[in-house]
């Protein structure tokens, strides 16, 4: 039972049909924006079943689908192939202007673990001499995700060929530019009902593969460090890593995990004060980090009750990046913000070369890189 959550982890439920189909796109969008299936590849149905845990028909569906939108072709007897741009086709649309849209003051845009490598994927994914304009809030304001700085669509509209929205959490803002007819890439977020493409990272596995990690190491008593459940969260990718967690809990029976959540939001001081009652109260060998910049207090707070990291108490994150750790030895999802950055500047470019086709989610996979900070569970 000990490694079952980590063996099954593609296995898992795959959900509703349209669920399904979803993946498949998602997926098979992913592949080919990273040319990992070049023009002229052909898909075998059976292949990507196996590997996205889909039924038959929901990858037919999908397949359908992208053949629509004219990304595959379908040929009659011989199956279907990623399409070959025509030869006489027009080039895509140069980019030669674009905005970079944000919640957060201008000042403190470039600093931090997120922001500086995926604004570096989208500079090296831009030929010369495309500008970028940056949308920000006046530097040293305090505003949430979702206070975005005023601007006029119209005005917009003639300013930027699109906008790429960073750091920038609300819908019904991009959704109006949309309308306006402004291309809007957001990166790292996508609501049900937004109408703007977007290139996400797949946070839930991040916190199912943290916790399933620790599961396959024979851990039973596993905690949470983090945000707890919160509908009105100010981050949805902390309910994301959080929910993860649950499922991979749940997975080995019994619903004992949802009480071992420490709810101290991304706030290490609070992390450091209140871990050692909360580890005195339920005795746990093993926490799952919302992320990684937790490490440090929670070390602070495991030392402070004489426990050493990982020998009585092993530690994995469900977001990790350098900058969090000293030692670069935590285990962790991890995720290339690079890439987020690039894929983002590429679905531009397939948005103003396509402009009629459906918004698009692209999901970039996280990595889970084992580290010193865990060690199997002895008794």
């Amino acid at each position: 039972m000990a490694s079952e959550p980590a063996d099954n982890r593609e296995r898992r439920p795959a959900g509703t049909h349209a669920d399904q189909v979803r993946n498949v796109k998602e997926k098979l969008r992913l592949q080919i924006l990273r040319n990992e299936l070049p023009g002229g590849a052909r898909l075998v149905e059976q292949e990507i079943k196996e590997r996205t845990g889909s039924t038959h028909r929901a990858v037919r569906q999908a397949l359908v689908e992208l053949a629509g939108e004219g990304i595959l072709q379908r040929r009659r007897h011989l199956g279907t192939f990623v399409a070959q741009p025509a030869a006489n086709q027009p080039a895509s649309p140069v980019l030669s202007k674009l905005g970079i849209l944000t919640s957060l003051p201008a000042n403190t845009f470039e600093t931090g673990r997120f922001v500086p490598p995926v604004m570096a994927g989208i500079r090296e994914s831009l030929t010369p001499p495309c500008g970028l304009t940056l949308y920000a809030n006046a530097p040293d304001t305090q505003n949430t995700i979702h206070q975005l700085p005023p601007l006029s669509p119209e005005r917009l509209a003639e300013a930027v060929q699109g906008l790429i929205a960073l750091e920038a959490y609300n819908a019904p803002v991009l959704n109006d530019f949309v309308r306006a007819g402004i291309p809007v890439v957001a990166i790292d977020y996508c609501p049900p009902h937004a109408q703007f493409d977007a290139v996400v990272v797949d946070h839930y596995d991040a916190g199912l593969q943290a916790a399933a990690h620790l599961l396959a190491l024979g851990h039973r008593r596993i905690g949470f460090i983090g945000e707890g459940p919160n509908y009105r969260s100010s981050d949805p990718t902390w309910q994301q890593r959080l929910a993860g967690y649950l499922h991979a809990m749940a997975s080995v029976g019994g619903a004992q995990g949802a009480y071992w959540v420490l709810d101290v939001g991304r706030d290490g001081t609070a992390a450091r004060g209140l871990l050692p009652d909360f580890q005195r109260r339920h005795n746990l060998s093993a926490y799952v980090l919302c992320m990684g910049m937790m490490l440090n207090p929670v070390l602070d707070a495991l030392k402070v009750l004489g426990l050493e990291c990982p020998r009585q108490v092993s530690l994995a994150a469900a977001d990790g990046s350098k900058k969090s750790f000293t030692t670069g030895n935590l285990t962790a999802a991890t995720v290339d913000y690079v890439e987020l950055g690039r894929l983002a500047v590429r679905l531009m470019a397939s948005r103003l070369a396509c402009r009629s086709m459906p918004s698009v989610r692209v999901t970039l996979p996280i990595h889970f890189q084992p580290g010193r900070s865990s060690a199997a569970f002895v008794s």
